[in-house]
Order: structure tokens, then C-alpha cells, then sequence
């Protein structure tokens, strides 16, 4: 686990690898290296959080002996061991103590044609000195960041955006619709950011590049593929037992290391299955959770779960309270972190839980994050089944039933989600899937912006990410497949996987996701849906899986999110923080939102008529986003 950057330049380069290093250090505080090639065109630059492969042979950048090869590669290769072994079936000799020897020769042997058979989470860059082609790649699922621009100059790549600005990147001017999309969904789903020039290499892509230009950016890994695997139909016993057989399968993969593993523990579900398989192969396996204070109305507390699965398990568990005076001093380190505008303070429960694994000596956790997204257990997939008898009705009760939204109390956790459930019932088909991504109605949005900035934005392309990607698919696939496609794309990369990374690497510690275990995922797309949201129930053929293993208590307990809150924290101990981040003089100054309008939605918060704390912390991280990255 490390951070890579680096470019390949149209003219001989004066850029200062070790300067850009010191940046992200933090990514890597292990060791660091760089590579140059002969005309100094080409360079990789590399920080390294040894993992596997301890020793100074597995240092990186990875070089061939004639120097006409490299590899800077962050992330891990899982099943590096049976490639080493199909390697040297094929007469190629390699040592599999290390997963960057193994990739590397992997890639010298086969280039980028075989990049299929990789299971892992990992970005890298692969430099062939002798046809000049520079490869970036990075993993099917989006596990491990990568940026890049491209411009004038050549083409820079990094981990993160603040090597990018070190390697002299400028960031352009500000880009309406994308900020319109990042307030209307709390995140961006695309690959752009809210500036100009600096875009994410999408999940599973490769850019190739050659003469500082980008020749190709392609897809290697194709998601699409997991919505036509279809298994003959079996019984259902036989996706129970397969569920928990891959699961198990998946996490034991993931305990390869050459340093401790600890695991992220909530007590629910998700994290409690990954700490009951991971127990098989280290019975002592060290557990961290948080203590968040009061939780949200509504909302179940993880803390006295997190304890009892711990108990059940018999595994230790070591708990970082925090409240609102944590949040009120790293807010601004969270977007400093996280370096794209993602209105959730979730994050930094990742930040702080990471930094206490790190201070007791564990470089790796694993993490739950992506069980929602694979068996079902998010609220809106409950709503999509519930609201079929509803899209059957004649439209016009449809758009009544839609307009009523606005007449809800959204200040109760009941009205918010009865009202963006009735938001979008006047839409059909896949526009109505999109809709549940939406946390903002645009009624409601558009006035928050100045007359000026609004004219530039296109409503017609705010869902164009997902609406341009489920075009792909067989209009056949039932909504609860197409939903989690959606979740897999955008709302993992985008969001969960992002900030996971991001948090989990600012304290140096390595974050692993079995649940975005290549095979694991495949099965699950197989499952039919009803079997993952059979009615009610979200997660059934999953919790039935795990019914041998942990108590109901467990396996059913209420859903609960990732989460703070936010409401409580943001007219309590930080409201003196919003009004200087969103105060009269820097909201006129940016020119981005309209002031009077934010300061009514601002009162109607504080005087309990609507819960407006999500959309009020996503305007104060958009600013604080543009006070870094766009001010400096």
C-alpha cells in the first residue's frame, strides 16, 4: 500500500520528484524511490507502507535490470502467489515473497492483455522504455484513487491531487455543472472534479500514453459483465451456502500480510462477518470501533453492537470516542484529505478509528464497506420494491403523489424519507432509480445558487453519469440489479471507496474490502434478486448465510449508518463555524451560491421547520474545498 505519481512529458522535464514525495509521504512513510528515463521525459515517483515484502528488494520503483522497465504500484495483489506459480509454469522464474516482483513480471511477460486475471485493489503505472509507452491502471472496482491531467506540457498522474499540484498542475477554472451535481448528491458521480483540468481515471480503465499525450483510455474491467452471469437457477439453499463459503473464501485471501491485520468493527453485520472469518485465520485479530456520542434521531447506536460482537466473537475491541470539538478542529483536514467536495462527516469516523489502529501498531484493517452494495441493505432498496404497486397507477396520482413531497416535516428522520420517496414517483424507469441517489430536490437547490452561476447549468445532465451507463445494460435486468450496478459504479468509487482511502492512508494504514472480492461479486450478481431483498428484508440470502455463525440479535439488528450527527453538532458546538464559512462576505466573494436565500435556508434549519443539515454541510465543504485546492 503506497502512493504513486508521476508524468511523461512532451519535452525534457525539471520536475522534482522528491519534492512531490514529501507531499504524500504520509501514503508511504516506509520508504520512497523514483525512476527517470533516459531522456528524462518519463518519471515515477513512488512512497512506500511496506506490507508485503518486507525487505529493500521489493522497494519501488520496480526496475528491470536493464533499466528499461518500471513499476510504481500501490495497492495488493491477492492472488499474486498462484500467478507466480502460472508464471514459472510458463518458464518465467519468479520470486512470489512479494506481490510487486510478482505484478511486474506479470506485466513484462503478458503487457496489459491479461489484467482480467488480477484480484486485488491497486493503481499502477508500468513504463516500457523501448516502444515509450507509459500505462496507468487502476483496479476493477475504483478501490485505489488515481488523477491525472492532462495538458500543454504532457500528462501528470498521482494517488492524489495534492501531487498533482506539486508537480506544478494547475486547477483550472471552476465547473458549474459538476458543482451542481456534488450539491444535488452530497458527492460527484463522475470522473470529473468541480475544476477544470483534473479528472479520476474511472474504475477498471487504462490510460496509455505516449510523447506526453494520452493515446487511449480504455476499459479493461468490464462491470457490465457481472450483469450477464446468470447461473442455472438452483435452489435457494444452494446460493446460502455458496454466499457464505465465498465470503469466507474472500477475507481468508485478504489476510495475506507480512504485518498484523486488524478488522473495523460496528457490530453489524457487515464487519461482524468479516471478523468471524477472519478469526479463523488469526484468532486474536484486533478490532477497532468509535463512540460518536448521542446518535441521530432515529438511528440505532453502533457502540453497545460493536461490544457485543466482540463478546461473541471473544476478539479485543478498542474504541476512540469523539464529539462535535473533534469534528470543529478537522473539518478542514478532512477536505484536505479526502481533496474532492463529499458533504459526509462518516469519514473522518475512519480517519480517527485508523489513527488509533496506527498508534497500536496495526498498518492494516479490513473493512465491511461494500455489502450494501453487493447484497442489497441500503433503505432505497426496500423503497423500490415498495413502490411498484405505487408506479402502477394512472400518472396523474403518480405527479400528485410526487408533489406532496414538499408538504412533509423534514425536520423528523420519517418526513425526509417519506418525502424523497414520493420525490420521484411522477418519473419512470431508470430516471426513477437515479432519482434515490438525489439528496436535494433542484426545486430546492436551484435558488441556493446566484442567477449568474444557475444559467450555466444544464438539469438535463446532472444524472447523465448513471442515466449514460445504465443505457449499457439489458433493459430486462430487474431494478434491485440495475440499482446495485449503479451502487457498485458511482456510489462505491465515488463515495464509500474514496473517503475510505483517502482517511485510512492519512494516518498510514492499509484499508482492504473482501466484499469487492472479484469472485465474491461475480457469485453475487448471480444471486435473483428476491433473494437479496426478499420484500422487507435487505441482505436475506446473506443473513441466512451468517445464521450458523452469529446470534439474530446480530444478524437483524436496526440499519444503521456509518454516521454522526451532524444536525445536533451543526447548530450546537460548530455553529459558530457555519457562520464564518458561509458568512455574507465569502459566500459573495466565491459568487457560487445566492446569500440571501442561504441564510432563509440556514434559519428554517435552526428553527426546526425542515432538516437541512446534510445540504448546509455540503455548501461549507464545497468552500472549504475551494480555500485549498482552488486558493491555495
Amino acid at each position: 500500500m503506497c502512493g504513486v505519481f508521476g508524468f511523461n512529458l512532451k519535452q525534457k522535464s525539471a520536475v522534482n520528484l522528491e519534492a512531490v514525495a514529501s507531499i504524500i509521504e504520509h501514503r508511504g512513510p516506509d520508504g520512497k524511490g523514483f525512476y527517470y528515463s533516459d531522456d528524462s521525459h518519463v518519471g515515477l515517483g513512488h512512497v512506500r507502507l511496506a506490507i508485503i515484502g518486507l525487505g529493500d528488494d521489493a522497494a519501488q520503483p520496480y526496475i528491470s535490470q536493464d533499466k528499461q522497465s518500471a513499476l510504481s504500484y500501490n495497492g495488493e495483489i491477492y492472488n499474486f502467489k498462484s500467478i507466480a506459480k502460472g508464471l514459472t509454469q510458463k518458464g518465467v522464474h519468479v520470486d512470489d515473497c512479494s506481490d510487486t516482483k510478482v505484478l511486474f513480471e506479470f506485466l513484462l511477460r503478458y503487457g496489459l492483455s491479461r489484467l482480467h486475471h488480477l484480484n486485488g485493489m491497486f493503481a499502477f503505472a508500468f513504463y516500457n522504455q523501448v516502444n515509450n509507452d507509459l500505462a496507468v491502471v487502476r483496479d476493477g472496482f475504483g478501490v485505489k484513487p488515481l488523477y491525472y491531467v492532462e495538458n500543454e506540457i504532457g500528462v501528470f498522474f498521482a494517488s492524489e491531487v495534492k501531487a498533482l499540484l506539486a508537480m506544478g498542475v494547475k486547477p483550472g477554472a471552476l465547473d458549474a455543472q459538476t458543482i451542481s451535481r456534488y450539491n444535488t448528491y452530497l458527492w460527484n458521480p463522475a470522473c470529473e472534479l468541480p475544476s477544470f483540468n483534473i479528472k479520476k481515471l474511472a474504475p477498471g480503465h487504462c490510460l496509455k500514453i505516449r510523447q506526453g499525450k494520452i493515446i487511449d483510455n480504455y476499459r479493461w474491467f468490464d462491470l457490465r459483465r457481472q450483469a450477464r452471469l446468470i447461473y442455472k437457477k438452483k435452489k435457494t439453499e444452494f446460493y446460502i451456502s455458496e454466499t457464505a463459503r465465498h465470503i469466507q473464501k474472500a477475507v481468508h485471501g485478504q489476510m495475506v500480510s507480512d504485518v498484523e491485520v486488524g478488522a473495523f468493527l460496528s457490530g453489524g453485520l457487515d464487519s461482524t462477518s468479516i471478523v468471524t472469518f477472519a478469526k479463523e485465520i488469526n484468532p486474536d485479530i484486533r478490532c477497532f470501533t468509535i463512540d460518536t456520542g448521542l446518535p441521530e434521531t432515529g438511528m440505532p447506536d453502533d457502540l453497545p453492537f460493536a461490544k457485543q460482537a466482540a463478546k461473541h466473537l471473544d476478539v479485543p475491541l478498542e474504541i476512540v470516542k469523539v464529539d462535535h470539538k473533534n469534528l470543529a478542529d478537522d473539518i478542514k483536514l478532512l477536505i484536505e484529505c479526502l481533496e474532492e467536495p463529499l458533504a459526509d462527516p462518516a469519514p473522518l469516523n475512519v480517519l480517527y478509528i485508523s489513527q488509533l489502529a496506527r498508534m497500536h501498531g496495526v498498518k492494516v484493517l479490513l473493512s465491511g464497506a461494500g455489502g450494501d452494495d453487493v447484497f442489497t441493505g441500503y433503505r432505497r432498496h426496500k423503497a423500490i420494491l415498495a413502490e411498484r404497486w405505487l408506479s402502477k397507477m394512472p400518472n396523474l396520482i403518480r405527479r400528485q403523489l410526487a408533489n406532496s413531497a414538499k408538504y412533509f416535516d423534514t425536520s423528523s428522520g420519517f418526513g425526509r424519507r417519506a418525502s424523497r420517496f414520493l420525490n420521484g414517483m411522477d418519473l419512470d424507469g431508470n430516471d426513477r432509480l437515479i432519482n434515490y441517489f438525489s439528496w436535494i430536490p433542484d426545486t430546492v437547490l436551484r435558488p441556493l445558487f446566484c442567477e449568474e452561476f444557475r444559467s450555466e447549468i444544464d438539469r438535463k445532465k446532472l444524472s447523465m453519469p448513471f442515466s449514460d451507463y445504465l443505457d449499457q445494460f439489458d433493459t430486462s435486468l430487474d431494478d434491485i440489479d440495475k440499482i446495485l450496478l449503479l451502487e457498485r459504479r458511482f456510489f462505491l468509487a465515488d463515495h464509500n471507496l474514496t473517503y475510505t482511502d483517502k482517511m485510512s492512508m492519512a494516518a498510514s494504514v492499509e484499508v482492504r474490502v473482501p466484499f469487492l472480492d472479484i469472485e465474491l461479486v461475480e457469485f453475487a450478481s448471480t444471486i435473483p434478486y428476491y433473494l437479496k431483498q426478499h420484500r422487507s428484508e435487505g441482505k436475506w440470502v446473506f443473513k441466512q448465510a451468517m445464521r450458523p455463525y452469529l446470534p439474530d440479535s446480530i444478524i437483524f439488528r436496526g440499519k444503521s449508518g456509518f454516521g454522526v450527527p451532524l444536525r445536533s453538532w451543526l447548530n450546537g458546538g460548530l455553529k459558530q463555524l457555519v457562520n464564518d464559512i458561509l458568512s455574507k462576505e465569502v459566500i459573495q466573494k466565491r459568487g457560487i451560491y445566492n446569500f440571501e436565500m442561504v441564510k432563509k435556508f440556514l434559519e428554517c434549519d435552526r428553527k426546526g421547520k425542515i432538516d437541512g443539515s446534510y445540504i448546509i454541510f455540503s455548501l461549507m465543504c464545497f468552500e472549504i474545498w475551494c480555500q485549498k485546492f482552488i486558493d491555495n
